[in-house]
């Protein structure tokens, strides 16, 4: 995995992620008992994962030369949280403004190949959404 280029949140990050995922899960067990299709929508989708805070390495480590320096703690951001939930949602639509993280976020189409024809990636902020994503 590339380092990611984005860092967001604080402290309460990793917390809020959490939550994410368990209403989620719950949100998706839901739907999936409904005769209609749901899809996951993420109107700020970043890289896919999130920078957790930096944390200093011990001097103690067992191979120092290897740890000097911050060792940066990464999370699955909610994309990856979402594309992770079961039972799955029909569509995964993704929209990123940033065209660095939007490249990053379209790595998750190799990572999750089994859902690849379900994932929608749109680089575009909200006064340039395609067409297609504003249709009833």
């Amino acid at each position: 995995m590339s380092a990611p280029k984005q860092q967001f949140g604080g402290d309460w990050t990793a917390e809020k992620l959490e939550r994410v995922r368990k209403y989620l899960v719950a949100y998706a067990t839901i739907m999936n008992n409904q005769r209609f299709r749901f899809a996951y929508i993420d109107a700020f989708a970043g890289t896919g994962y999130t920078a957790l805070k930096n944390r200093k390495v011990d001097a103690a480590s067992l191979f120092p030369e290897l740890t000097k320096g911050e060792i940066k703690e990464f999370a699955d951001g909610s994309a990856r949280i979402a594309l992770k939930v079961q039972p799955r949602f029909n569509k995964y639509i993704f929209i990123e403004k940033d065209p660095t993280r939007f490249a990053e976020l379209n790595k998750l189409k190799e990572e999750f190949s089994a859902l690849a024809s379900d994932i929608v990636f749109i680089n575009a902020g909200r006064e340039r959404l395609p067409e297609r994503c504003l249709r009833k």
